[in-house]
C-alpha cells in the first residue's frame, strides 16, 4: 500500500472514530445520568477552588466578628448584640446593628457546637452556601433556558473570580443572601408556572429568612409587589390567593415564621423599623444622601464597571482588574440572546418582566 493510500485511511478512521465518539457524548449529555453527573462534577471544582488554602487571604473582619459572636451565644455572655432577648434563662441575641440579623450566627453556632473549634468553620460555611446558590441558579437557568445553559451558568459560578472570592472569606452574613436571592428567584418562576400553595409558602418563608438575616431582604417582597402589578399572570395568580382567606393566612404565617428574628426584634423593641425609616429618610446608616440622585446613580455605575473587572477587593492591598471580563459579558449577553429569542420569543418576552423585577429586587437587597 502506498504511503499516500495508508495516509488517507488512516486519517478515514481517526474521523470515523471522532465522529462515532462525538456522537456517543452527544447522547450521553442527553441521557438521564449526564445532568447530575457534570452538576456533580461542577459543584467538586467549586468546591474545589475554595477549600484550596482556605486561610488565604487573610482574616477578614466579619470572619472575627460573626465567629465570636456564636461563641458569645453558646457561652452565654451576653456581649456585642443591638437587641436581645431572654427566654427560660436563655439569652438569644436578635440583631447585632440597624440592618443586620442573627440568623448566620445561629448556622455558625449550631455547626460549632457539633464540630468544635474547627478551624476556618465560617468559610467553609460560606463554601456551602456557595454551592446551594449555584444549584438554585442552576434550578432556575434550567426551567427557563434548559440544561445546557443552565449547565453553563453553573460552571461560571464555580470558577468567577469575584463569587470564588466571597464565598470564601467569611463574611456569611453578607454571602448568606446570595442563597436567599436564589432561592428567591427560583420559587418565584416556579409558583408562577406551577401556582403550587406549597411553593407560594416555601417562598414566603424564603423572604422571611431573608430579613432575618438583613433587613435590605425588604426589598425582596417590594419586587414581588411590583411583579404582581405589571405581570398579568402574576397578578391573577395572586388574585386567587387573596380570595383565599385560608392560602392567604398561611402564606403570611410562613413568612413571620421565616423572619421571626426580625418580627422578635420588632416586637421587642417597639418596632424600631419606624424609627430606622425615619432616620435614614434623608441620610442613610452610611452618610448616602438619598435625594442626591445623579451622585449615586454614578457611584453605582463605578461599582458595577468595578464588578466586571474584578478589582473590588480593595482590603487586600493592590487591585487587579482584566478589562477582558467587560467585554466577554457582553458578548456573552447578546450571544444568548440571539440563541434565545428566536426560539422563544413570546415565552421570553413574559420571563423578562419577571426576571428584571427579580433582579432589581435581589440587587436592591445587595
Amino acid at each position: 500500500m502506498s504511503k499516500v493510500g495508508f495516509t488517507a485511511e488512516v486519517s478515514g478512521k481517526c474521523m470515523t472514530d471522532s465522529y462515532s465518539a462525538t456522537v456517543q457524548f452527544a447522547r450521553f449529555c442527553r441521557s438521564a445520568y449526564a445532568t447530575p453527573l457534570l452538576l456533580g462534577l461542577i459543584l467538586c471544582v467549586a468546591t474545589g477552588v475554595r477549600v484550596h488554602n482556605i486561610h488565604l487571604p487573610g482574616p477578614y473582619f466579619d470572619d472575627v466578628y460573626y465567629s465570636n459572636a456564636a461563641k458569645h451565644f453558646l457561652q452565654q455572655e451576653p456581649l456585642g448584640a443591638l437587641s436581645s432577648v431572654t427566654i427560660g434563662g436563655i439569652w438569644f441575641p436578635l440583631t447585632f446593628s440597624p440592618h443586620t440579623g442573627t440568623l448566620t450566627v445561629y448556622i455558625e453556632a449550631a455547626f460549632m457546637a457539633v464540630t468544635g473549634n474547627l478551624r476556618h468553620l465560617d468559610r467553609y460555611l460560606n463554601t456551602g452556601y456557595a454551592l446551594v446558590a449555584i444549584v438554585l441558579a442552576y434550578a432556575l437557568a434550567a426551567r427557563l433556558l434548559g440544561r445546557g445553559y443552565a449547565l453553563l451558568l453553573a460552571w461560571i459560578l464555580a470558577v468567577l473570580p469575584s463569587f470564588v472570592f466571597w464565598s470564601r472569606v467569611g463574611n456569611h452574613l453578607i454571602f448568606f443572601r446570595s442563597v436567599i436571592g436564589a432561592a428567591f428567584f427560583y420559587l418565584t418562576f416556579r409558583w408562577l408556572d406551577t401556582r403550587e400553595n406549597k411553593v407560594l409558602y416555601l417562598l414566603a418563608f424564603v423572604v422571611g429568612l431573608g430579613l432575618s438575616t438583613r433587613i435590605e431582604a425588604a426589598w425582596l417582597a417590594v419586587g414581588f409587589l411590583v411583579l404582581a402589578v405589571i405581570d398579568g399572570d402574576c397578578r391573577t395568580a395572586v388574585g386567587l390567593v387573596i380570595r383565599s382567606p385560608r392560602v392567604l393566612l398561611i402564606t403570611l404565617a410562613s413568612g413571620l415564621i421565616g423572619g421571626f428574628l426580625f418580627v422578635g426584634n420588632q416586637l421587642a423593641n417597639n418596632f424600631p423599623i419606624l424609627r430606622q425609616i425615619a432616620r435614614n429618610a434623608d441620610v442613610t446608616l452610611y452618610g448616602h444622601a438619598n435625594t442626591a440622585i445623579t451622585t449615586n446613580l454614578s457611584r453605582r455605575a463605578e461599582h458595577i464597571a468595578g464588578l466586571f473587572r474584578g478589582n473590588l477587593f480593595p482590603e487586600y492591598g493592590p487591585t487587579y482588574s482584566n478589562l477582558l471580563w467587560p467585554a466577554l459579558l457582553l458578548g456573552s449577553a447578546i450571544f444568548l440572546l440571539y440563541l434565545a429569542l428566536p426560539k422563544t420569543a413570546p415565552k421570553l418576552a413574559s420571563e423578562k418582566n419577571r426576571f428584571d423585577v427579580s433582579l432589581f429586587s435581589r440587587s436592591q437587597s445587595w
